[in-house]
């Protein structure tokens, strides 16, 4: 603190105390994702990690007033950071929390990366002595959601939207619309409210490849619970399973009792669907 009281006319402490005052007034932590990965999380319900090739931070987190970052198949780590006359934050430490069977270890020698952040979204710089500056935009995903937290910012996204709603296990089943919303709302048969709890479960006996996992709370109208095993297989087929949960932890889907959740992507109005939460 001493460090920044004597840089204090300096604009780049004055940009510092803005970003821990950030962090103050909120009760709960706040989650940036890379702008087009989000994206294609909440309106094409699909992952594209190419974007990390270059710049492999891929969440950035603050708790409080302190600063996150995650890197693609890399580390969860305090960042380490340090002023700049301009107005940038400097990250020192991220070369050593990415994930070296991964990125060739001479990629990022002679590498920094900076943040420039307003608070609803921060442009992250790749600057490298001799080539070009890269930047990336991340974007703030829970400006007004209490309820996501780091580990589970993809599920929402994921979940973002209106599906149609079946049961496959009996034919006659009517389809129906529902709707899941950043704010844990749920407009549906299911439920009124519903709470992602964990991502990336183990689980024993799926026979079909999947693209990723959660563990799902549902609140029905009359607030009783009851917790789901959501599999997204691709982008156009969900499932949410019952399921048993053994001794070691380790989940065991019901395949006689799932219920199928296909995606509604409408392309001309996806785009201003997701912005209304940005």
């Amino acid at each position: 603190m001493k460090y920044y009281m004597k840089l204090l006319l300096i604009p780049a402490t004055c940009l510092l105390l803005a970003f821990s005052a950030i962090g103050q007034n909120i009760a709960h932590e706040k989650i940036w994702l890379e702008e087009n990965f989000a994206h294609n999380l909440s309106l094409r319900k699909t992952y594209d990690f190419s974007t990390f090739d270059e710049v492999p931070i891929r969440t950035i987190v603050m708790r409080g007033d302190e600063l996150f970052f995650d890197t693609y198949r890399g580390r969860f780590a305090k960042a380490v950071t340090v002023a700049d006359s301009s107005g940038r934050i400097k990250i020192t430490n991220l070369t050593k929390n990415i994930n070296l069977s991964h990125y060739p270890e001479p990629k990022f020698n002679n590498v920094d990366f900076y943040f420039i952040f307003d608070e609803e979204s921060i442009l992250v710089e790749k600057r490298m002595s001799g080539k070009r500056v890269d930047t990336l935009r991340y974007v703030l995903i829970n400006k007004q959601f209490s309820n996501i937290t780091y580990p589970t910012a993809e599920g929402y996204l994921l979940l973002n939207g209106s599906f149609r709603f079946s049961d496959p296990l009996h034919p006659y089943f009517q389809e129906l619309q529902n709707e899941f919303r950043l704010d844990g709302t749920l407009i549906s048969t299911l439920g009124k409210e519903y709470t992602i709890i964990q991502k990336g479960i183990m689980i024993e006996n799926v026979k079909t490849d999947y693209m990723t996992s959660f563990l799902v709370e549902l609140v029905d109208k009359k607030g009783v619970k009851t917790s789901k095993i959501l599999l997204v297989l691709d982008p156009s087929e969900f499932r949410l399973y019952d399921f048993t949960l053994s001794d070691k932890k380790v989940y065991h889907l019901d395949d006689r009792s799932y219920y199928i959740l296909k995606p509604i992507i409408k392309e001309n109005d996806s785009i201003s669907n997701y912005d209304k939460y940005y």
